[in-house]
C-alpha cells in the first residue's frame, strides 16, 4: 500500500501563504534520499511537522486552548475547482489531487494529534478523477494521480496498479507500489529494468497546468511573494507538492533481501532489484534504496563503493539546491521549471545536477566532504 506523505499538504498552503520556499519540502524528499539506512516515509498516522506550526501562527495554540481545527484551506478546494474547470483529463486529475490533499489536511490538530481522514472518497474527488481516468484511460500520469487518491478502495487501487503494469511491464514502480505476496513480488521485480516514477511527468503536468488559468485563489496564495509570476510560482507549487506524494513500502523489497541466508535465485534477483534502483530510477529515494541493498546485502566491495559514491554525490547536491535557492528564489524557480519543462524523461538527479553547476557549485562534492558539513 502506498505509504501517504500528505501530512506536507498543510506545509503548501503554509508555505505559499508566507512565501515561497520550495527548497523546504525539496530538501525533505533529497534528504531521504541521501539516509544511510532505508529512509522510510511517515505514515499517515503521523503527527504534522513542527514546520508546519513554525510557518502558520493560526496552527499554534494559545495557553489553555483546544487544539485547533486545520479546515481545508479555502483556497486550495477554490485552486482544485479553477483547475477542474479546464476540463481536460490532466487537468482533472491534478484538481482531484488537489482537492483530495486539502481534504486530508483537515481534522484535529495539536497535541500530536494526526489529521483526521475522510471514511471514504470525497464525491467531487470521485468524479474528476473517474472523468479523467475516462477520458484518458491510457495516460500513465493520469493513472499514476488516480493511484495515489485511491487509498481506500484496495479492489479499485489494485486494478490501477495492474493497468500500470500493463502498460509499463518493465517498470519497478508500480510493481513496489502494490501489495503483492513475496513471492510473487519477487517474481514480477525480476523482470524490471527500470524505476520510473513519472517524477518529471507529474511536475511537468502541474508546471504547465498552473499557468493556463486564471484564479484569484492561487493568486491570494501567492501575495507573500510580491512579483513573482505564475510560472515562478507554479513551479515552487510543484516542488513542493511532489514532496507530498506517497511513497511504494520500499522495505517490502529491500529488508528480505538483506537477510543473511539468501538462496542463490534469491540473491540475484536482490542484486538485479539494487541495480535497477541504483542505476536506473528517475529519483534519489529509489537510488538510495538501491544503495542500501548494495551496502547491506549482496553487494560487492566494489558495488557498495559505487553506491556510496552516488549517495554522497546526492547529499552534496542536495545541500548546493538550498543554498542556491537561497540566493534567488525566483530565478531558480524559473529555471527549474524550464529545465522540466524542457526535458523528456528527466530524472530528479539531472534536474539537480544542472541547477547546481549553473548556480556555480561543481557537480560532485570535494574531498572530505560529508553531508552536514558546511
Amino acid at each position: 500500500m502506498i505509504r501517504s506523505r500528505w501530512h506536507v499538504l498543510p506545509m503548501l498552503v503554509a508555505l505559499l501563504l508566507v512565501g515561497c520556499q520550495p527548497e523546504r519540502a525539496a530538501a525533505e524528499k533529497t534528504m531521504a534520499g541521501g539516509a544511510a539506512s532505508e529512509a522510510p516515509s511517515r505514515s499517515e498516522a503521523d503527527p504534522a511537522p513542527d514546520a508546519v506550526a513554525a510557518a502558520s501562527p493560526a496552527a499554534r495554540p494559545g495557553p489553555n486552548t483546544a487544539p485547533p481545527v486545520a479546515a481545508p484551506h479555502p483556497d486550495m478546494l477554490a485552486l482544485a475547482d479553477d483547475v477542474a474547470r479546464l476540463g481536460d483529463a490532466q487537468a482533472l486529475a491534478l484538481a482531484a489531487l488537489l482537492r483530495d490533499g486539502a481534504l486530508l489536511g483537515a481534522g484535529p490538530r495539536g497535541a500530536g494529534a494526526p489529521a483526521a481522514r475522510p471514511k471514504r472518497m470525497d464525491p467531487k474527488v470521485r468524479e474528476w478523477i473517474d472523468e479523467a481516468q475516462r477520458r484518458a484511460p491510457d495516460e500513465v500520469t493520469v493513472l499514476v494521480f488516480a493511484i495515489y487518491v485511491e487509498r481506500d478502495d484496495l479492489a479499485r487501487r489494485e486494478a490501477l496498479l495492474a493497468r500500470w503494469r500493463a502498460l509499463e511491464p518493465q517498470n519497478l514502480a508500480p510493481v513496489l507500489h502494490g501489495s503483492l505476496p513475496e513471492t510473487a513480488l519477487f517474481e514480477a521485480a525480476s523482470s524490471a529494468s527500470v524505476y520510473d516514477s513519472h517524477y518529471d511527468d507529474v511536475l511537468r503536468l502541474i508546471i504547465d497546468t498552473l499557468p493556463r488559468i486564471s484564479s484569484q485563489a492561487l493568486a491570494r496564495m501567492g501575495a507573500a511573494s510580491p512579483g513573482m509570476t505564475q510560472d515562478e510560482q507554479a513551479a515552487a507549487m510543484a516542488l513542493v507538492f511532489w514532496a507530498s506524494l506517497g511513497l511504494p513500502p520500499f522495505q517490502r523489497i529491500s529488508a528480505p533481501c538483506r537477510a543473511a541466508d539468501l538462496s542463490a535465485a534469491r540473491r540475484q534477483t536482490c542484486r538485479q532489484v539494487a541495480e535497477v534502483l541504483l542505476r536506473r530510477s528517475d529519483v534519489l529515494i529509489a537510488e538510495a534504496i538501491g544503495g542500501s541493498i548494495f551496502l547491506r546485502g549482496p553487494g560487492t566491495d566494489a558495488e557498495k563503493k559505487d553506491a556510496e559514491a552516488l549517495r554522497r554525490e546526492g547529499d552534496w547536491l542536495m545541500a548546493c539546491m538550498q543554498q542556491a535557492y537561497a540566493r534567488n528564489p525566483r530565478a531558480f524557480s524559473r529555471r527549474f521549471a524550464q529545465l522540466i519543462r524542457g526535458g523528456m524523461h528527466t530524472t530528479e538527479r539531472m534536474v539537480m545536477r544542472q541547477l547546481v553547476v549553473e548556480a556555480g557549485f561543481p557537480p560532485a562534492p570535494p574531498a572530505g566532504w560529508r553531508r552536514g558539513s558546511p
